[in-house]
């Protein structure tokens, strides 16, 4: 038995290898879309965080100083791109410092600290989880987003 296929499929087999080639650079682009996407729901979530109530010496307190919170909003960040093993990854996260200052902290606290410690709660601070929900509720945009933007550029590439 003989199979014989039209001279589409070789255009196809051309297309599909230009594809795997190129995919990386046009996944990142999507990736950083659906980043964006979430860093920005963290972000008004960040705004949303109730103001610090109660004091230090009557535990436990709730909230973020205005210090804290802006704090956070600046050092939001995406990191770079990483391919893990195939997987093209980005994490949204928290760099520096704030400027409360402390004997324990002569810098500021780290904004890293301050998120960990808002969204787990401590012995002192009660917890008020705002990157989780966050990162929930914007799910599916961010999937879709990401999907949308591959779409596109794969078009603009095939001429699709």
């Amino acid at each position: 038995m003989k199979l014989t296929v039209g001279s589409g499929i070789d255009h196809y087999i051309k297309a599909l290898d230009r594809l795997t080639v190129m995919a990386e650079p046009e996944i990142k682009q999507a990736v950083y879309v659906g980043g964006g996407i979430v860093a920005d729901a963290v972000r008004a979530s960040i705004k949303d965080l109730p103001a610090r109530k109660g004091s230090f010496k009557a535990p436990p307190v709730s909230g973020v100083t205005n210090s804290q919170r802006q704090g956070l909003l600046d050092g939001l960040g995406i990191s770079r791109m990483k391919n893990d093993g195939g997987f093209i990854n980005v994490h949204i996260g928290f760099d520096g410092y704030n400027s409360t200052v402390s004997d324990n902290w002569p810098k500021g606290v780290p904004n890293a600290l301050v998120a960990r410690s808002v969204e787990s709660g401590t012995s002192w601070l009660k917890k008020h989880p705002f990157v989780a929900p966050a990162v929930r509720s914007v799910k599916t945009a961010a999937e879709m987003a990401m999907a949308a933007k591959f779409d596109e550029v794969i078009k603009q590439d095939f001429g699709g």
